[in-house]
């Protein structure tokens, strides 16, 4: 789906500087996310009944609709989904056959092939993930509710609600379990609810549901000794988030959401080793106590360089809160519905940029509204994307700027989602839903790559499960109540081969933005021109034949390919045969090379003439060549040739002879033969004209100046010839490779 423009004008004024990379992304999402992916059953039932209407006696006639029709009418009916720009987009992309309409038919093959394509690839997806392993041995006795890593130290660790909190190795051995206990109540009542790290000053901070936070100490052995304990609070903390800058660290921002919907702030502008600069002496006389500070003495700003603030968020519990510096905001969602992920813009206002104590403050809100709310979110800081975990068993990956609607869609849970990560590196976006399923998404192309379920154990329940995604060692880890798990993504060779046989062709095409190649053992392959991803796989028309040459006509909706079997095989940019032109009259030979012209095919290669094959007879399947009225002309194999505008084409045999055609009259113009094959050679490679380039923009100037080239040719023994055609002059030539092919 289309991301809106902001439309508010402050939105529009502070989004300026970034505009730039939040409009790429959109435009790249936009043109790489499938219109189909928005439309429900209902939806395809509508458009169903707009291809029909009532013909005599009852019966119901399918409509025909041409380019404007439609596009007025999907507009129409579907207004939320789609401009008439991607509705005309959606047209030529099943009107591959030039026929001007589009029918119930058409629309219907066009999505039932792009979805058959689209499974088959995932089904083919190799996986790239290894199988389930456990952390053992895990001393949690309670549900875990944190895993995270401790940058500067390599170590992970892991908080469960009693307060039990476990170090792990980056190989993933246990190295101490210690347990974080608070004298607010009795032991067998605590409960953390969270726990982060503050790598600057080597801090643990705890949330416990007695209404304080508590800051421990730690020492290089890891040990972890209780320093403040921050008490009053309003709400109970429900989730914690540290953020500091790594230029300037005592600019530093800790905050936590409450069960009553709230977003608890503290910036510190400066730092201390002690939290705070002005601690009571009683606390700090006797050794072993923990000095308590009330949250209402940070209000009062009774400690320099501390700034509390505390906001609305939503109506119930906060599921997860994040400070995005990027966006210069927090982030927090719950499970409302009209609520459920809340943007709180977090600025220096213009005017007080100019005075020397400028200060943040909360500017605006944008709300995202889902039904049955978030369980958690994520932030791909390259792309600009905030991807939600969907109460409803959906993925929605939006425009942080845009809250009307996603900019994408991503269906294929069929149980709450609990977490999503990105996986930035790989541009890929993992998901975990409540029926232990994970899958892998293409962010770009908005598909599902791999689905991986049926590893956890039964009867686990994964509601209170915790996915942390650690890039660069490509570990995924999953919690479930007292035990961690781990999939590990397998290092594929990145340079691996998709099929043995070589490349022997490929073109760009528009209409699509793809790039497609063909290859030797007929396979066509498109790949996504932003993202370099296989878009999908067309087999060979060619049965067993090898491919020996591949082209796209002018209006790049139809393409042809050559093969050893003698004949050029056409087909639509959906892979479907519309054409089998019989070259060689059904005799094995190999093409060389198709030239498409607007009136007329030529194809040439098995010998000393080329074949000509006439756009009026098109009509049946099978189209059988004409007569070409030059005749033979060329004394050695016709391998190569191009067209020169405006009704001229230029053909190369095996002995390095250039002829130039009247296309119209198909008679020929001139002989070009300063570096044909002298009769007592013995050597082909050097002479052997391999490929024919015009340059079009030098035409004029070529015609002008005999010393200008506007042909360029290759031969086997990699020599690049430089030619003037309206003079026949060889210009220039030189070898690319000393021991080569060209």
């Amino acid at each position: 789906m289309l991301p809106d423009s902001p439309t508010n004008t402050s939105e529009k004024t502070y989004s300026r500087k970034r505009s730039t990379t939040r409009d790429k992304t959109s435009d790249t999402l936009t043109q790489n996310s499938s219109l189909d992916a928005a439309l429900t059953i209902e939806d395809v039932k509508r458009i169903q009944l707009a291809f029909y209407v009532q013909g005599p006696g009852g019966t119901e006639q399918s409509l025909n609709l041409s380019r404007a029709q439609f596009t007025e009418a999907m507009s129409m009916l579907m207004p939320k989904l789609g401009s008439i720009k991607i509705w005309s987009e959606l047209f030529d992309s099943i009107d591959t056959t030039s026929e001007n309409f589009v029918n119930w038919d058409k629309l219907a093959n066009y999505w039932l092939l792009k979805y058959y394509e689209r499974d088959i690839f995932s089904l083919n997806a190799e996986s790239d993930w290894s199988s389930l392993k456990y952390l053992s041995p895990t001393l949690h006795h309670s549900s875990i509710n944190r895993f995270d890593q401790m940058k500067n130290t390599n170590k992970y660790f892991s908080l469960s609600k009693d307060g039990t909190i476990c170090f792990w190795t980056m190989h993933l051995k246990l190295f101490k379990t210690i347990r974080v206990t608070t004298d607010s109540c009795m032991l067998q009542d605590q409960w953390a609810t969270d726990c982060v790290y503050m790598p600057h000053i080597n801090k643990m901070v705890f949330a416990f549901t007695t209404n304080e936070i508590m800051f421990c100490n730690m020492n290089l052995k890891l040990d972890l000794t209780p320093q403040l304990k921050l008490v009053n609070l309003s709400a109970i903390p429900r989730c914690l988030h540290f953020w500091w800058d790594e230029e300037n660290p005592n600019n530093s921002i800790l905050c936590w959401g409450d069960v009553e919907g709230y977003l608890n702030i503290i910036v510190w502008s400066v730092i201390l080793p002690q939290i705070f600069d002005k601690l009571p002496q009683s606390g700090m006389d006797k050794e072993d106590s923990v000095i308590e500070i009330s949250v209402d003495e940070i209000k009062n700003e009774e400690h320099s360089g501390v700034i509390f603030h505390r906001v609305e968020m939503h109506k119930e519990w906060i599921r997860r809160v994040q400070y995005i510096p990027n966006l210069e905001a927090f982030v927090s969602c719950s499970f409302c519905s009209t609520n459920s992920m809340v943007i709180r813009w977090f600025e220096i206002t213009t005017d007080e940029k100019k005075t020397s104590r400028a200060r943040r403050k909360f500017t605006r809100k944008s709300t995202f509204s889902v039904s049955m709310g978030i369980n958690a979110f994520d932030y791909h800081p390259g792309l600009n994307l905030l991807a939600t975990a969907q109460v409803n068993n959906n993925v929605n990956l939006w425009n942080p700027y845009v809250s009307s609607k996603p900019s994408g869609l991503l269906r294929g849970h069929l149980s709450p989602v609990l977490s999503v990560k990105f996986h930035t590196k790989h541009s890929k976006l993992i998901s975990l839903c409540q029926a232990k399923t994970i899958r892998v998404w293409d962010i770009q192309m908005q598909i599902g790559l791999h689905r991986i379920a049926g590893i956890f154990p039964k009867g686990i329940d994964l509601s209170e499960g915790v996915m942390f995604l650690h890039e660069n060692s490509n570990k995924l880890f999953i919690t479930f109540k007292t035990s961690v798990v781990y999939l590990e993504m397998l290092q594929r060779d990145q340079n691996r081969l998709l099929t043995q046989k070589p490349v022997i062709g490929l073109v760009y095409n528009k209409i699509m933005n793809q790039v497609i190649t063909a290859y030797q053992d007929g396979k066509l392959i498109f790949w996504a021109l932003e993202t370099g991803n296989r878009v999908r796989n067309s087999p060979s028309n060619h049965n067993k034949a090898e491919l020996t040459c591949f082209v796209q006509d002018a209006s790049e909706t139809r393409l042809f390919t050559g093969g050893t079997d003698g004949t050029v095989r056409v087909c639509d940019l959906n892979g479907q045969l519309l054409h089998t032109l019989i070259c060689f009259g059904g005799s094995p030979a190999e093409v060389s090379q198709i030239l498409v012209l607007k009136r007329i095919i030529i194809v040439m290669g098995g010998g000393k003439k080329f074949i000509l094959f006439r756009s009026t007879n098109f009509r049946d399947s099978n189209v059988y060549p004409s007569e070409w009225k030059g005749g033979i002309v060329h004394n050695d194999e016709v391998i190569a040739g191009c067209a020169i505008p405006p009704h001229s084409m230029i053909t190369g045999s095996s002995d390095g002879e250039l002829i130039q055609w009247n296309i119209n009259s198909e008679l020929p113009l001139q002989r070009m033969q300063q570096r044909m094959r002298p009769p007592t050679a013995s050597d082909e490679d050097n002479f052997m004209v391999t490929r024919l380039i015009a340059i079009q923009s030098r035409y004029d100037a070529a015609l002008a100046n005999p010393f200008v080239a506007n042909l360029v040719s290759c031969s086997s023994g990699s020599v690049v010839r430089f030619w003037n055609t309206f003079h026949a002059n060889l210009l220039s030539e030189f070898i690319s490779h000393e021991k080569g092919t060209t």
